[in-house]
C-alpha cells in the first residue's frame, strides 16, 4: 500500500471507549485500505468494519477535511471527475485508468 494513500491521516486514532483507550494503528489503517481494494475482486474478499473503528476513522477524518483549505490551488496536469454515487469498485477503475491520487 502507498504511503500517500493514507498520508494524512495522522499516525494513530485514538478512542476513549468507557474507562479503556483503543488506538488504531497506520498499520491497520493500511490493512483496511487493502482490504477494500481487494473488495472489487469478488464478494469472497468483503470486509466487515466494527462500528468503533468507523466511528474513529470518520472522526479522523473530519478533523484532517476541517483542517484543510476550502479553495485548493492545484498544478497541472490533473483530471477531474465529477461527485461519484456510485459503488466502490467503479472509484477504483477511475483510480486505474486515471492513477490514484497524491
Amino acid at each position: 500500500m502507498e504511503k500517500s494513500i493514507t498520508g494524512a491521516v495522522t499516525e494513530s486514532l485514538v478512542s476513549t471507549q468507557g474507562n479503556k483507550s483503543r488506538m488504531l494503528t497506520m498499520a491497520q489503517v493500511d490493512k483496511y485500505l487493502e482490504q477494500l481494494l481487494q473488495t472489487v475482486l469478488g464478494p469472497q474478499y468483503s470486509i466487515l468494519f466494527k462500528e468503533e473503528d468507523i466511528v474513529l476513522i470518520t472522526s479522523e477524518v473530519n478533523k484532517v477535511f476541517c483542517s484543510q483549505d476550502v479553495l485548493l490551488e492545484l498544478e497541472p496536469p490533473l483530471k477531474i471527475c465529477g461527485d461519484i454515487h456510485s459503488p466502490f469498485g467503479d472509484l477504483l477503475r477511475l483510480f486505474g485508468l486515471n492513477g490514484f491520487p497524491p
